[in-house]
């Protein structure tokens, strides 16, 4: 599947280098179907490198022009892996009080549907050119997943400038990039940590408020997002789409954050 998507992407870039008419986007809701590959590591949750294969679910609404406008919503839902462990079980014995006898009860670390996602985002751009838009997108973002036998959480809001190449191969196909990297974000991470000052880890509002939500900037957050794909025109001014999109996350505080995300998405436009 990896050398597919390579294959794909050299081809995707091929056709954008030796592509010639003009900018054909379409009005209307676009639905999405796809599979994304993840890797994950976070040192202030886990020492281990988790994996996970995610179906990702997407629906869109554009209006083309000058002024271009788009706002969606993505759904994720999948498996997340230690990539040295996989998939295990154990039993966890609770620590016995005065009073009350030790309490033990079975778990499942990283079973099958493990990791769950949400994306809000919205993109307005102006045309540059006869094939290029350029502007800013936000994006709103949270991941719940299973981590070292616990629940690991991650949200983001951000902003940036966006791009977006739209142009036409033939009559009924065109070739798509855009790309986007947020400048300035609001980030909240897992507030659970080997760390005594931390306060009662049961107060999840309050630990997030006082030691893991943060505003921050591309000195501390970089996350570039590309895409790339092809698109053919349908009778009644339907299409469908095939695109290959990739991302990069690295957060700095208070551990380091990496986060690489790759994938193919099928499209088709109302």
């Amino acid at each position: 599947m990896r050398l597919l998507s390579i294959c794909c992407t050299i081809f995707l870039l091929h056709l954008s280098l030796s592509a010639v008419g003009q900018i054909r986007p379409d009005q209307g809701w676009t639905l999405t179907a796809g599979w994304t590959e993840a890797y994950l590591g976070d040192q202030h949750s886990s020492p281990l490198l988790y994996q996970s294969d995610v179906l990702d679910l997407d629906a869109r609404y554009t209006i083309p022009g000058k002024t271009y406008f788009e706002v969606g919503i993505r759904v994720q839902v999948g498996t997340i892996q230690a990539q040295r462990h996989r998939k295990r079980k154990g039993t966890l014995h609770e620590t016995p009080n005065l009073f009350e006898e030790t309490e033990s009860f079975d778990y499942v670390a990283n079973p099958f549907f493990s990791r769950f996602g949400g994306r809000l985002y919205t993109r307005l751009l102006w045309k540059v050119g006869n094939y290029s838009q350029l502007g800013i997108m936000a994006q709103a973002r949270y991941d719940l997943a299973g981590i070292a036998g616990d629940t690991w959480q991650f949200a983001m809001a951000d902003i940036g400038p966006s791009y977006q190449y739209h142009r036409n191969v033939h009559p009924n196909g065109s070739v798509q990039f855009s790309a986007s990297l947020p400048l300035v974000a609001f980030v909240v991470r897992p507030n659970w940590a080997l760390d005594a000052s931390l306060p009662d880890e049961t107060n999840y509002f309050k630990g997030y408020l006082r030691t893991s939500t943060r505003f921050t900037s591309l000195h501390e957050l970089q996350h570039p997002r590309l895409s790339f794909g092809y698109q053919y025109e349908l009778p009644k001014g339907k299409s469908l789409a095939v695109s290959y999109q990739l991302q990069w996350l690295s957060y700095s505080q208070p551990r380091p954050l990496r986060m690489f995300e790759h994938g193919l998405q099928l499209s088709y436009s109302l």
